[in-house]
């Protein structure tokens, strides 16, 4: 499979990062060192800049969110003088346009009396308490209080700026895991999954992302509703509902036989049957909260015309971006908003 990229322009790793629109920066820093991140870089970009790149007509200000020695699994406040809108806000993780991060932690328990106290308080905050998610070998080959079980709990956090899926590992993974700041609040590590949720039966939707971006497929399941796993009470499907779960991970994934699965890019697919509203609108630059992933990647200009004519839309010029690097903005085939920036 990595020959497959060799000599290519394409992505350098996984996701880079995520955006997320604030008003208050100095806020949104408090909040996210809670969770390890720590301030980087800052830049700006006057609004007609601001226009060309990302088609909002605001001038901005960001600032890079870092997190222990990762080089990606990070985040960008962006300021907007004029947002386009409120974003996802609260509302239903079930939408197209859905974006969320995922966490490792080592004490969900503590996220969760967090978000308990929150919400007691009358704070804006909606949370699924953690659920078991079981191993994916039989449970009949365990033997309980006899051995280590191994096993995640999860649990969503939903504020009106960000999307969190939490998560605690139990018994062991069998793969390296993103770093625990034990520093922080909340004990967490970086971004590890960058969630989208589509509504689309065809099967070549997502080609774009591995035959043209040159991430690795490691994952493409069809999964039945089934109420003993944790994915019904967290994403609200509906008995009888079927949907896809595909992963994209960095090409060298490929060649690598115990990669951290980090900055991984992870798809939850719904039948074109399925009920689900449209937010994807609300989930791109100039919105609040969580608006936009980036990538950073190698031969940025011969990827941009690969991007072009693989169908994606609104593809930018390479410009400069609010760090000075050259970059350059597109809409992928599944409707969503992306950043490239050069390596």
């Amino acid at each position: 499979m990595a020959e497959r990229y060799a000599g290519r322009s394409g992505v350098v790793g996984g996701v880079q990062e995520a955006f997320i629109g604030v008003r208050d920066p100095v806020a949104a820093i408090r909040h996210w060192e809670r969770f390890g991140y720590r301030v980087g870089p800052a830049g700006q970009l006057a609004a007609d800049a601001a226009r060309t790149l990302y088609g909002v007509d605001s001038p901005l200000h960001s600032v890079r969110l870092l997190h222990q020695d990762a080089d990606q699994g990070l985040l960008r406040l962006m300021v907007w003088d004029r947002p386009a809108g409120p974003g996802l806000g609260t509302g239903p993780w079930r939408v197209q346009g859905n974006r969320w991060l995922a966490c490792l932690t080592d004490d969900i328990l503590n996220i969760a009396n967090h978000a308990e106290v929150l919400r007691a308080q009358g704070g804006p905050i909606g949370f699924v308490d953690p659920v078991h998610v079981p191993p994916q070998r039989p449970e009949a080959a365990l033997r309980p209080f006899d051995q280590p079980v191994p096993a995640t709990r999860q649990m969503t956090l939903t504020q009106p700026l960000w999307r969190l899926l939490c998560v605690q590992v139990f018994g062991g993974s069998g793969r390296a895991q993103p770093t625990i700041n034990p520093a922080c609040l909340m004990r967490t590590g970086p971004a590890m999954h960058f969630g989208m949720v589509i509504q689309d039966d065809r099967p070549e939707i997502l080609e774009f992302y591995d035959r043209t971006l040159g991430l690795l497929r490691a994952t493409d399941q069809s999964l039945p509703y089934d109420p003993s796993r944790g994915a019904p009470r967290l994403l609200d499907l509906r008995e009888g509902e079927w949907h896809g779960l595909v992963d994209f991970d960095a090409a060298v994934a490929a060649t690598d036989p115990a990669p951290v699965r980090a900055a991984r890019l992870r798809v939850l697919r719904f039948r074109s049957a399925s009920a689900l509203p449209d937010a994807r609108r609300e989930s791109r630059p100039g919105q609040l909260g969580l608006s936009g992933y980036c990538l950073r990647v190698h031969g940025l200009a011969a990827l941009r015309d690969r991007i072009a004519a693989a169908g994606a839309g609104e593809v930018t010029p390479v410009v400069e971006d609010e760090f000075g690097r050259p970059a350059c903005a597109f809409v992928a085939p599944d409707g969503y908003h992306w950043t490239a920036f050069e390596a």
